[in-house]
């Protein structure tokens, strides 16, 4: 199955990636950070570098890879778990203003 990971090398992304790619699935993951790209090739995912507020690149990077299957892992999370209170602004705003452009 061809799989499509929105957030990729996110949070949970990280984690999901692999265990698709072990099932044998064909997985694009999906970061909008260039260094993650070589993180999610070497899980043995395709990297799609694509910004989701950018919903035309969005569409494109979908479209292009024609999954069976999308799964949506988008989040803006920090790294260390004190700053979640400090940064929830930025994962509100991928909630609401990225995940429409999914649509």
């Amino acid at each position: 199955m061809r799989i499509f990971v929105a957030g990729g090398s996110g949070v949970i992304g990280r984690h999901l990636v692999p265990l698709l790619v072990a099932e044998k699935h064909v997985v694009a993951a999906m970061t909008r950070s260039e260094g993650r790209v070589d993180e999610l090739h070497a899980m043995g995912a395709l990297p799609v570098l694509c910004d989701v507020y950018d919903r035309d690149a969005l569409v494109q990077a979908v479209f292009d890879f024609a999954p069976d299957l999308i799964i949506d892992q988008l989040t803006d999370l920090p790294d260390h778990l004190g700053d979640v209170c400090a940064q929830s602004a930025r994962n509100n705003r991928i909630r609401r203003t990225g995940m429409a452009n999914r649509n």
